[in-house]
């Protein structure tokens, strides 16, 4: 998990006021302890924030600064190559591509941030998929983009309390989920999947889309176009093969009864990692989904696990206040984005892959709900913006005046993706993925410690496909249909869970021997009841006193408190899930716009992290990096007699761009010992040059001793040792370098100088505090 900040102090008083609030950390915007820290200044007035907590997928560094570029990125590209840094492909396609051009170069799922510091430009975009949503805030005092909403605002914001724009509160009252780009944070908002944001301090943000759309092809969807769409979603899931962290693991696929994991475990079952498969479901014993899994995994003949959840000893429900509480911490994990019905009460402390089939509505109808709607023209298209996901503002408490800025926003939507060449017929599809999956499948995918989730259908050329089909074939699923049958057509003789395909393609596939039925199965007789039932209707009064405890500026503009008051008071009208829905959304946004959320931060285990908990080059954040690096709530200890023990360190660092006369590393500000274990060279074109520690050359403020074993035994004798590369290297040629090393906190801190033509001077120092 990586959460990043890049931000353009726009006046020195900007610039200082950003600097004291790094000053007290940010390990309260992120939801986990954070196992390592980046603050960074890439120029006079632009500085680049990280948190992170683990490297699952072992990709390594998630930024990268080479010359004057830098880049960060969350997410992950599919790896055609195992060697492949991913964070160098995202450089090198920004350098090649551009900004509106990179999403043509790269595949996956991902967002991206790119700074050029000699033209000061900034630059983010998000891919196609919306699954690693990336915001922004351009404000009198800043210009910021992150992947973390709460990395913008409170802490770009003055008060650094967190501030609600209760206006745009309207669509998760209203629709369940967001349906704009507009964050319900004051100030915040979402770059639209696809699109790519420029800034150049001076001008005005330039925002467009990133690549090609893909939903400007036309023409039916011809058979080869079925199997190349297969052959890139085989090729998705051979990548996972090239991911460092996943080796020799198992690779498990959630299965359910229904089309699209039957889909992607077909698939898997025909990439690289076929033998490593194997599927799960969860539930209680008599789930369905469970029964319904466990017959196509045999089939399969792949390994099945079921996670048999232990159904309630009675059926007693939790007191409100114990919910409210869950609430809370739900609030802050995702930012009041998605639905309450996603959890998030518990605590993450290890990290699990999870290959999901959602990323589907670009092959078929968003749900069924909206299957049979043939958009014909603007008024159908209104129609289904107003109702995408569930009825309309299923409490009636919203005011007219918000009901009207959703019907502009949605206007203003509809006629930019009809000037881009979209159809009447790709609405229900492009809206749902412009706005509704980024808040929430992004949201849990980016904010949730404990599963690192992959949708391996997310396949440019498949969603051209899908959008290619016409309304009908859209509404029967002709894609999967097309998909299972070059694949395995063996499992779509097997029934589906609630799904029986049109009796006419089993005439137009002699070969396949349809089920022709739905999948039978007994009604779970273990039926709880989830928690967000439970404060719909048995909480009323809680809420109601909620609300008259707290100021909420601006609520009223957005809703009709005495409507909603009544309804509350009366729980018979809670009867549907949509209305139990808006409820629990509601509440999540009251309890932002009180500042009441609460932080129980995931700790997770076997990180995969290594090098100090805090970097910085920021001069006035070296004390802040010193203290970091000691447990908290220590102190400072008095100067003792006892030899401090020695801890090993893995350093990753980049050298500044141009000619470099040299490269001198000071290991200590202290006279101490340390141990060098060993040193690599990067060079431009990616390869790495192992340094013979011998050959290093010292000053006379430190002594190096060969080892057996091959490390060098350093003592530091004085505050300003010096080890100099040998000059026999091309340094022009050099973008860094990685080294181990060993040191106590009492060495001070490691740092790089760089003779750049004039000797060797403090521009681009480097300073690591141990």
């Amino acid at each position: 998990m990586h959460h990043f900040l890049i931000a353009i102090a726009k006046t020195p008083t900007a610039r200082s006021g950003l600097i004291r609030k790094l000053e007290k950390g940010v390990e309260h915007l992120v939801p986990y302890v954070p196992g390592r820290m980046h603050m960074l200044a890439l120029s006079e007035r632009t500085f680049f924030v990280s948190a992170e907590n683990h490297d699952f997928l072992g990709l390594g560094a998630h930024h990268l600064k080479q010359g004057r570029d830098f880049v960060t990125y969350d997410g992950f590209c599919w790896l055609q190559e195992r060697e492949t840094q991913t964070v160098s492909l995202f450089l090198n396609a920004f350098r090649d591509r551009g900004a509106f051009g990179l999403n043509d170069a790269l595949d996956g799922e991902y967002c991206a941030a790119w700074y050029h510091s000699g033209c000061h430009r900034l630059i983010a975009v998000a891919d196609f998929t919306g699954l690693r949503p990336i915001y922004y805030m351009d404000t009198p005092e800043y210009f910021a983009v992150s992947n973390r909403q709460m990395f913008l605002n409170p802490l770009l914001i003055e008060s650094e309390r967190i501030s609600l724009d209760l206006q745009e509160a309207a669509d998760l009252v209203a629709k369940g989920n967001k349906f704009t780009d507009r964050s319900i944070l004051q100030g915040v908002r979402m770059l639209r999947p696809g699109f790519a944001i420029a800034f150049t301090p001076g001008a005005s943000a330039e925002i467009r889309r990133s690549g090609s759309p893909i939903f400007t092809a036309r023409g039916l969807p011809k058979e080869s176009d079925y199997v190349r769409s297969v052959s890139e979603i085989v090729r998705n899931l051979d990548a996972l093969d090239n991911m460092p962290g996943l080796d020799g693991l198992p690779i498990p696929i959630s299965l359910t009864g229904g089309e699209d994991s039957r889909l992607v475990l077909a698939a898997a079952l025909e990439s690289r990692i076929a033998d490593r498969v194997e599927t799960f479901t969860y539930g209680f014993a008599d789930n369905p989904d469970i029964t319904a899994a466990e017959m196509v995994a045999r089939k399969a003949g792949v390994p099945h696990n079921k996670r048999i959840h232990a159904p309630p000893i009675n059926a007693s429900e939790r007191a409100v206040s114990e919910i409210w509480t869950d609430l809370t911490r739900h609030a802050y994990r995702f930012e009041g984005a998605p639905g309450a019905w996603d959890g998030g009460a518990s605590s993450a402390t290890k990290v699990g892959l999870d290959v999901v089939g959602y990323f589907d509505a670009y092959f078929k109808r968003v749900r069924p709900a909206s299957a049979e709607i043939d958009v014909t023209s603007r008024e159908v298209a209104r129609a289904f913006m107003r109702e995408p996901q569930q009825p309309f503002d299923p409490l009636g408490v919203l005011t007219p005046q918000a009901i009207q800025r959703d019907t502009e926003i949605c206007d203003a939507w509809l006629e930019s993706v009809l000037d881009e060449g979209a159809e009447l017929n790709d609405i229900p599809e492009l809206f749902y993925f412009d706005f509704r999956l980024p808040w929430w499948g992004g949201a849990i995918a980016a904010n949730v410690g404990s599963l690192y989730r992959m949708a391996p259908l997310a396949s440019k050329f498949a969603s051209r496909t899908g959008l290619k089909q016409t309304v009908t074939e859209r509404r029967e699923r002709k894609f999967v249909f097309e998909a299972m049958k070059i694949l395995r057509p063996d499992l779509l003789e097997l029934p589906y869970l609630n799904k029986k395909w049109p009796d006419h393609f089993q005439a137009a596939s002699p070969g396949v021997r349809l089920p022709g039925v739905e999948l039978q199965l007994p009604a779970p007789r273990h039926q709880s009841i989830p928690w967000p039932i439970t404060l719909a209707r048995r909480g009323g009064n809680f809420i109601h006193e909620y609300l008259n405890s707290h100021e909420f500026n601006g609520l009223k503009d957005v809703i009709d408190l005495p409507k909603l008051s009544g309804f509350l008071a009366d729980p018979t009208r809670v009867n549907n899930s949509t209305i139990v829905r808006s409820i629990v959304n509601l509440c999540e946004i009251l309890i932002l716009a009180a500042d009441d959320q609460s932080r129980h931060p995931d700790k997770i285990e076997k990180a995969g992290l290594s090098g100090p908990r805090l970097v910085t080059d920021i001069p006035e954040l070296i004390q802040l990096a010193s203290r970091s690096a000691r447990p908290s709530g220590t102190q400072i200890p008095n100067p003792s007699p006892v030899k401090p023990s020695l801890t090993q360190r893995t350093y990753d660092l980049s050298f500044p761009d141009g000619p470099l006369s040299g490269v001198r590393i000071d290991p200590a500000t202290r006279s101490s010992e340390l141990i060098l274990h060993s040193l690599s060279l990067l060079v431009r074109d990616g390869s790495v040059i192992p340094v013979k520690l011998k050959s290093l050359l010292c000053n006379s403020e430190i002594t190096a001793d060969a080892q057996l074993d091959g490390t060098l035994k350093l003592k530091a004798v004085g505050t300003d040792p010096h080890l100099y590369i040998p000059s026999a290297l091309n340094r022009d040629e050099l973008v860094g370098c990685v080294l181990k090393i060993s040191a106590s906190p009492s060495s001070g801190a490691l740092e790089l100088f760089f003779d750049q033509g004039q000797g060797f001077t403090r521009k681009d120092k480097i300073t690591i505090p141990y």
